[in-house]
C-alpha cells in the first residue's frame, strides 16, 4: 500500500494525523501531508498505516 501512494490519497499515519498526500520523494523515501489549508508536514512512508475513505469523484 505505501509504495502505490500517489498525490491526493488520504491517509492517517502511525500517530493517528490525517492527511492529503501532497508530494513524495522517491528518494528519501518521505511525502509531504496537507494537514490543514495551506500546512504540509514531511513524513516517512512507513508512518502511513492506512488510506481513508477517498472523496467521491
Amino acid at each position: 500500500m505505501r509504495n502505490n501512494l500517489k498525490n491526493g490519497d488520504r491517509v492517517v499515519t502511525e500517530g493517528g494525523i490525517y492527511g492529503t498526500v501532497a508530494g513524495i520523494n522517491e528518494k528519501e523515501n518521505t511525502l509531504h501531508l496537507l494537514v490543514a489549508p495551506s500546512v504540509k508536514i514531511e513524513f516517512s512512508r512507513n508512518a502511513i498505516i492506512g488510506l481513508r475513505d477517498q472523496p467521491n469523484k
